[in-house]
């Protein structure tokens, strides 16, 4: 037993380590991924501080309208350094869609030369009937005389509003940086300019060519976005969704059979379970780290009972001693034995 209760204490012994090396293993690349996290985590709390921030100085603010509540008389786009960004989706239902989206497409491009059409899509409902998607970007000055034409053609027409729906977003505050970025930048191109036209040392000229680089390069970012906050205060877009009657669309039977739509719907849940899968396998991936040690080390143990389970069955060759003593008693019984018959 002693031989017993020694092996129990090394298997004790070296379990334990294995299990604290495996603990610290863990706490090492935790702290390691705690301290690789990215700095774009903590980027919103200075987000205002930098000049590269797009969304600092941006206030939004939506509107919904209710087709029975009327909406007031639009206010000017730009008051002073106001400078307004507007959206708007309406939502009309009407007998005939073709023929209201050939109206109001007919109205738009009539009454604003520059408005611009970004695609028309159709989707299809049976029976000649249509569900009719327009987009257009008109210009600031026309979106109010739009708004009201687009809010009032459902009644005008036997049909209904269903809604309308508009976003403004404020963004007076980035469009005057953008500004003054760029007045301060090319105040500082004409300075280096007349710095490269005086400069004598090569060492000079090299270093103020560097810094007329850079700073060309902030200009070209500074014009791209200020171009891009002029296009979007200066055109609107518009998108009018219209919606065939319910009283004039066809009845959806339940008997409806459409092997296509089955063999999409077959596809798309393969498709699901197979993305499920290589997830699966790639979070196995990621704790592989953990689970393979554990699983060597459980390995081993089983291994080593094993082998001494198969150690202690197995028959084991007498000893030296033994021989000796089983001898020597094979000696001394023949001696007890005529002992014995001589006292007889």
């Amino acid at each position: 037993m002693p031989h017993v209760k020694k092996l129990l204490k090394k298997r004790t012994f070296w379990l334990g380590s294995i299990i604290a090396v495996l603990i610290l293993l863990v706490g090492c690349i935790a702290v390691m991924t705690a301290g690789a996290r990215p700095a774009s985590v903590y980027a919103p709390v200075n987000a205002r501080a930098g000049y590269g921030s797009n969304n600092g100085s941006q206030s939004a603010g939506t509107s919904s309208t209710n087709p029975a509540v009327r909406t007031g008389t639009q206010k000017t786009d730009a008051i002073g350094s106001q400078y307004l960004v507007k959206s708007l989706s309406v939502n009309l239902e009407v007998k005939d869609t073709k023929a209201a989206a050939n109206d109001v497409q007919s109205w738009i491009t009539s009454h604003d030369s520059q408005a611009t059409s970004a695609g028309m899509n159709y989707e299809g409902y049976g029976d000649n009937l249509f569900r009719i998607t327009l987009t257009y970007s008109v210009q600031a000055s026309l979106y109010p005389r739009v708004e009201q034409y687009v809010r009032d053609y459902a009644s005008q027409h036997g049909g209904r509003l269903l809604s309308l729906n508009e976003s403004v977003q404020d963004v007076s505050n980035q469009y005057v940086d953008v500004q003054s970025r760029l007045t301060s930048l090319r105040a500082e191109q004409t300075r280096l300019r007349e710095l490269l036209s005086r400069a004598q040392a090569m060492g000079d000229i090299l270093s103020i060519e560097q810094g007329l680089t850079d700073v060309e390069g902030k200009i070209e970012s500074m014009e791209a976005q200020l171009k891009t906050l002029a296009s979007q205060i200066t055109f609107y877009p518009v998108t009018i969704v219209i919606s065939p009657s319910v009283a004039y669309m066809p009845a959806q039977t339940g008997s409806d059979w459409n092997m296509g739509q089955i063999l999409q719907d077959a596809f798309a849940a393969s498709l699901g379970f197979a993305q499920g899968l290589v997830t699966f396998l790639i979070w196995l991936l990621a704790f592989s780290v953990y689970v393979i040690p554990v699983v060597v080390l459980v390995w081993l143990v089983k291994r080593f009972n094993r082998r001494q389970e198969l150690y202690k069955a197995k028959p084991h060759a007498p000893s030296m001693a033994d021989i000796i003593a089983t001898t020597a008693s094979r000696e001394q019984a023949p001696q007890e034995t005529v002992g014995a018959s001589v006292d007889l």
